[in-house]
């Protein structure tokens, strides 16, 4: 299923609801992966770089990638790359933006990786050819998501 991520503060608190690019019809919220991390048992927030933003850093990352794996891994630094910045009380999210973001922190820590020690082999999150189809039943919380490449490769 093609996602679209929509994040609103409301008087009562942050709700993000996850919609079906195919059928808006079908969606449900996001849930806040609390069993994980609980950073903000009090909900998401977005716009600095808090406990509530890295709550629902963890939250997109863990839904986006159906992987619990790959969204403890790269959380903290998601939350900071784009989760600080959304500012206002609304912001909009489709899965291919998030995977493009990621793969751009990937790139970027790849290039300096890269820099100091050129023999480096990376791979955390594979590149967009690489990927498994949404909707796997979960498979990727294996990890079977990840190899190693060659940053020339």
């Amino acid at each position: 299923m093609k996602k679209r991520y929509v994040g609103e503060r409301l008087d009562t608190g942050c709700v993000v609801v996850v919609y079906d690019q195919a059928d808006e019809k079908k969606w449900y919220f996001l849930p806040p992966r609390n069993d994980i991390r609980n950073h903000s048992p009090d909900g998401f927030e977005w716009g600095y770089g808090g406990s509530g933003p890295a709550q629902l850093s963890l939250a997109l990352l863990c839904d986006c990638f159906e992987s619990v794996i790959l969204g403890e891994a790269l959380y903290q630094r998601f939350k900071w790359v784009w989760t600080a910045h959304q500012n206002g009380d609304t912001w909009e999210l489709i899965d291919e933006e998030l995977w493009k973001i990621v793969e751009d922190m990937q790139t970027y820590d790849d290039t300096r990786r890269v820099q100091r020690n050129p023999n480096s082999r990376t791979g955390q999150v594979p590149p967009a050819q690489d990927r498994p189809p949404p909707g796997n039943g979960g498979e990727s919380d294996r990890g079977d998501t990840t190899r190693e490449t060659s940053p020339t490769s």
